[in-house]
Parts: C-alpha cells; structure tokens; sequence
C-alpha cells in the first residue's frame, strides 16, 4: 500500500474515532439536559445512584407486606392511616373519619364511635363500638391493599382458603363505605348496633346514627343483632351514615355514586396555600357525591352544608360537590434568619463570648439519626447567629468540625460501624444505620431528617463544593419524607402528610387500635421549614412550593387540633369541657391526650411542641394563647423548687415572644440545662430578639 493511501485511511479513522467522541458527549449533554437534575438516575430495580462522593449501603426490610401484586414495585406507603393493612394481616385503627375501622378473623370492623372527654384526654376509639361484616362461613384470615390514592383505599378480605369474600373502599371525609362482595352471602352483626328494617332497607341504628346498607341485594333480618344479605349477581353494598330525615334523603341520592379515587393537589397564591381535591367516580366523571369537612377546612372558608356529626377531629360538616373541592388555608410567613438590629453592644459581646465557648465545646457524639441529627442542626444554628451579628470568623472551628460530621453522614464504606445511611430497597427509603424510635420501621422520619435538612442548608450555603458533592444525596433524605413528585420511583409521594387532616403522622407501620400518631408538632413543621431553607440552596421552585403548602397546612392543622388557638373550641366540637387542659401533646387517629410518649411533666408536655426554636419558629408567636399557656404553667416554670428543671429552657423561649427580656435573668439563662439541640448561643439570641422588638 502506497503511503499516500496509509496517510489517508489514517485520516479516516482517525475523523471518525473523533465523531464518535463528539457525538458521545453530545448524546451525554443532552440526556442530562432532558433529565430532572434533581431526581437521581436510578438502576433497573429503582435503586438511586450515588453521585459525587456520596454513598449509602443498600439493606432490604424483614417485613412482609399485604399489598397486590401490582403495587409491589411501587413505593411502599408508610405512615398512613391505613398503613396496618399493608403490615400485618388486617387493618387496626383506621378513623375514616366519621367511621373507625378495625379488623380480625371475626370480620370487618365499622362504627361511628362515641367522644368522650376526660380529665387528660378525649377519645373516640373503635373499643367494641361497632357492627360487623363477615362471610357466611368461615372467617375471615387475611387482607391486602389492592388500591389507593391519597384519600381513598381499597382493601381485599379473604377466607382461610384464600378465597375473596370482599373488596372495600375506606374514604377520608366520606359518609360511605363501599363494599364489592365476592360470595353470594354476608352475615352482618349488629353489636352495639340495632338491626331493622326502613324503607325497605337494612339498617344499623344507635344514638342519633344510621348506617344505611344501599344495595340490591335481598336482606333477612335473624334479630335485631344478626341479618343476612344474599345476591347471586354480587350487587355492591355501599353503607351510609345519616343522622335525620334531611341527612338521609342527601345520601340517599348519591349513594350510588361510587367513589375510586381522591387526589389532592395543592397551589399557592401571595396569600393563601390552597388544596383542591379532585374526585374520580367509578361510572362518570360528572357524578356528584357529598362530603365531609373538618374544622381546619372550613373556618377559613365558606361552603353550603347540609348536614354535621361530631368526629374525634371536631364537628364534621358535609357539602355537595362534584368532581372537585377547594380548601384555602392562610399563608404563614417563612424567614431564613431574624434579623436584629437593635442587639445592644453588651448583647454582642454576650453573643460572641457564647460563639466562642459553644465554638470548642460542640461535638457531634450520638450516631443516631435524631440525637445524632439534632446536634449538627444545634451546631448550624451557631453559625448562623455568628453570621447575623457580623462574627462568622469565632465560628470556624465549629463550621469545620460540622462540615467533617456531615460528610461522615452522607458516605458509606464498608463494614463501616455508625453514621450512614442504608436504602431500603423493598419499601423504598432511606433508614439510619442506628435507629431511634421506631425509625427502622419509618417512624418519626421527618423528624430527624429534618435536622439533617436544616444543618447542610446552613453549611451549603457558603460552601459550593460541598453542594456540589453532596446535593444530591442530601435531595435523597429531602426525598424520603418529603418527595415532591408524584412519579419519583425510590421514595413514596410526600411519606407522612395526610391530605384530608392536612398534617403528619409519625407511626410508619401503624398497628395501634388508637390510630396512628403524632406528638412534635414543632418538629414537623421544622421539617418542612428544613426543607424550604434546602430548596432555597438547590433553587429548587417545585420542592419549594410544596415546603411552603406543608409548612403552611401543617401550621393551620396544629393550631386546630393541638395548641388549641381556636376562638371559640366548643363550636367547633374540639376541647370538651371535660378536658382540663388548654391544649394538647398527643394526637392519634382516634383520640387526644395532654401526655407524651416520654414524660408526663408538665414542661416537657409543653415543651415538645416548642423545639427547635429557630427562625421557622416565628408561627408560635401568638400573644393570646401564649398568655393563656403562661397562667397554666407558670408555677413549674418559675418555681425552682418544682423539680423540672429540664425543658425549661425551651419553654422560656417559648413565652419570651411576650416577655421577652423580663422572662428571665441574665444569670439564670447562663446557667439553666440545655436541651441537647439548644445551644446557649441561641437561647440568648432568641430572647434578645423578642425583647428588643418590645
């Protein structure tokens, strides 16, 4: 071969080795032009990949799941008022409001309980207050969860022979429960209930409730304790609640609308964070159906009722709608820092003498993601302040030590003992490798992770390498309890919100009969004040947007259902004379309490809806109720001889937003215990502030 032609077959490849680079990078930059650069790639089992320096370990849940075979590559939902049923063989607990729902082998579970208020709470239990539905024979040895939306479930019985006996659809806000039979026989046990016939229809009666059974189905009342309805063509049975003549006759005319699906989409104005509900019914999509609102819906808004029943949440009204219902709940203010410009020069130097103690001493002992997770937001705090009063150079050392701690977090080697995360690659989240709490089994998730949230908000802020290392992943832990997108394969649809009762629920797994749970209030909407300050560095506007519905939604829901700043609570069926108490701590499905889990002091009763106090705190600031709150527990708060001397720290916080600097001394604030994720530093500020805007 002439050396010309060698020349030119070198040419030519070499020209083409070169395009294929070029369109290699050309392919690269545009697939992640294309791409949401704020969800991760993932693997073909849904698995997220790791960019940057990150890591996590992967790690598969022990437990079973009582789900269909469809919705087994789906995220799992965790933390739902139904959740049980997913995790064990029956669903325990589920306050449908206005039904409750429990179920064994003896059958399906339905009452509408009483409310009764005693000294430290107020319940509406299931206890044995409920009929029954069961097969003809047999019993019933098993459930799953066939389908769901944000408001609805569809849940499968079945027989020891693994035979269907029914299919039943639970609806939040809903006066009905429909029921597909699978059998030609039902057996319906009355109970607490009275069985008889009206109308040509069975019924189930107590107090003031009917619970009507709409079907075509043929019934034989046995007694006043025990029918039979047969249907060879497996008509639907859709049972309805009615109080009166007029409530029954608007039931009775959407009784057939079959109710599938409710899904809940929230927007925001300058003003107000507002949720529309949209209705999907099993035959035409311009069906109408009635529906019941809870006092944190309608006192903002105005509707046309027909009729009400009392709830465990209050006095649920009911509207006509048809395919859609918008509730607007107000806006509340978010703030990145508190700006103080009137911090006295002895305020200053106080500060700064603080910033340079707290700057040696901080550590990040606990490898458990709250603790663990509530000394790095502690630390993060201190560098704020040190930022707002001109000093970021005395918190070096601590900006560092923090920026060290959460690299060690947010990385995983192996064999690797301690502060990681492992993904769980059978429900589909994110689990500390030491848990706290239940957190194992996706309790209290936002909670901790919001610590997390908060801490690399504050380091990432200034440190763009850092973003650029570890957004991703920290996007992962937003995600987990959090995730904005409807479609997001490796994590559940925003995991602990409840979209009817428009807060969070802690209990992942939920097998209690009193309903899941939530008692830190101030924790949950930290989670998502952690997750707008994150949203704010990653320039995120749609997980901002959602932050600021959750933060806002979740504020309206507190202020109903656990503080207790409701003008006039009788009204509005909540806080019963019999509760002794001006707020509560505890709120489950099916009951409130004025207690915790951990302590039944007064301060810390009080305090676990206060912490963390920072800058998305300013909701609290209420001078009525905080008044109010200050005459209850005035006596344990300045009593130095009441033996609570923990959480004092977090309830003077609390009341300086209207005492500001007259809360306390100067001495005693230097002196008083901390809370492990409250800094001195902090505590001072805090007060100097709400003082100095006296």
């Amino acid at each position: 071969m002439k050396d010309s032609e060698k020349r030119k077959n070198i040419i030519q490849l070499t020209l083409f080795l070169l395009a294929l680079v070029v369109a290699t990078l050309l392919l690269i930059y545009f697939s992640n032009r294309n791409s949401d650069k704020y969800i991760f790639k993932i693997d073909s089992n849904s698995i997220p990949i790791a960019k940057g320096n990150s890591s996590f370990a992967l790690y598969e849940h022990t437990t079973e799941l009582n789900v269909s075979r469809n919705l087994l590559n789906n995220p799992i939902p965790t933390n739902r008022i139904w959740s049980s049923a997913v995790f064990s063989k029956f669903i325990t607990g589920g306050y449908f409001l206005p039904y409750a729902i429990n179920s064994n082998t003896e059958g399906l579970h339905i009452g509408i309980p009483t409310i009764i208020a005693n000294e430290k709470n107020v319940t509406g239990l299931i206890g044995g207050e409920y009929l029954t539905i069961k097969p003809i024979n047999g019993e019933i040895s098993s459930s799953e969860v066939i389908e769901y939306s944000d408001l609805t479930v569809k849940i499968r019985f079945y027989t020891d022979n693994s035979e269907i006996v029914f299919d039943a659809t639970f609806i939040q806000g809903s006066p009905y429960i429909f029921i597909h039979p699978n059998t030609d026989e039902l057996i319906i046990e009355g109970g607490v209930y009275r069985l008889q016939e009206e109308e040509k229809r069975l019924v189930a009666k107590r107090d003031d409730n009917t619970i009507g059974f709409f079907t075509d189905a043929n019934f034989v009342i046995e007694s006043d304790k025990k029918a039979v309805i047969s249907s060879s063509n497996r008509d639907l049975i859709t049972l309805g609640i009615y109080t009166d003549d007029d409530s029954e006759k608007i039931v009775k005319e959407y009784v057939d609308n079959e109710i599938i699906s409710i899904y809940a989409k929230p927007t925001l104005t300058l003003t107000t964070t507002n949720l529309t509900y949209d209705f999907t019914y099993a035959k035409d999509s311009e069906e109408e159906t009635v529906w019941g609102l809870l006092p944190h819906h309608y006192i903002n808004n105005s509707y046309d009722f027909k009729f009400e029943i009392p709830t465990i949440r209050g006095i649920q009204k009911y509207t006509t709608l048809n395919n859609q219902l918008v509730v607007s709940f107000p806006k509340s203010q978010l703030y990145t820092e508190l700006k103080n410009s009137t911090l006295t020069e002895k305020q200053i130097i106080l500060l700064k003498s603080m910033i340079e103690l707290e700057n040696e001493s901080t550590n990040f002992e606990p490898e458990s993601t709250y603790f663990g997770g509530k000394k790095l937001a502690r630390a993060a705090r201190i560098i704020q302040i040190s930022r707002e009063i001109g000093a970021e150079n005395l918190s070096d050392n601590i900006r560092e030590k923090l920026t060290r701690e959460l690299v060690n977090w947010f990385t995983y080697t192996e064999n690797e003992e301690g502060k990681y995360f492992k993904y769980d690659t059978k429900l589909k989240g994110l689990i500390g490798e030491k848990t706290e709490f239940g957190s194992e089994n996706y309790n209290d998730h936002h909670f901790h992770y919001a610590y997390f949230l908060y801490a690399a908000s504050v380091i990432a802020k200034e440190n763009p390498d850092f973003l650029n290392e570890y957004g991703d992943f920290i996007d992962l832990i937003a995600r987990d309890f959090a995730s904005w997108k409807r479609d997001d394969p490796s994590f559940p649809y925003v995991r602990v919100y409840d979209w009817y009762e428009n807060h969070s629920w802690a209990s992942g797994f939920q097998k209690e009969l009193d309903g899941n749970n939530q008692e830190s209030t101030s924790e949950a909407i930290n989670a998502w004040y952690s997750l707008w300050m994150w949203s704010l560095v990653r320039k995120n506007e749609e997980m901002k947007d959602m932050a600021e519905f959750l933060y806002s939604s979740e504020i309206q829901s507190t202020r109903t259902y656990w503080l207790n700043r409701n003008e006039d609570p009788i009204s509005l069926g909540l806080f019963p004379k019999g509760f002794k108490y001006p707020k509560a701590s505890l709120v489950w499905g099916g009951k409130y309490e004025y207690s915790t889990f951990f302590s039944q002091d007064n301060l810390a009763i009080d305090g676990i809806q206060y912490l963390p106090l920072t800058p998305g705190s300013v909701y609290l600031k209420d001078d009525t109720y905080v008044l109010r709150d200050k005459g209850f527990i005035s006596d344990k708060l300045f009593n130095s001889s009441s033996g609570q001397d923990s959480w004092k720290d977090i309830n003077l916080m609390y009341y300086a937003t209207i005492d500001g600097l007259e809360i306390s001394s100067i001495e005693n604030l230097l002196t008083l215990p901390l809370d492990d994720g409250n800094s001195r530093t902090n505590l001072l500020y805090w007060i100097f502030y709400w003082g100095n805007m006296k």
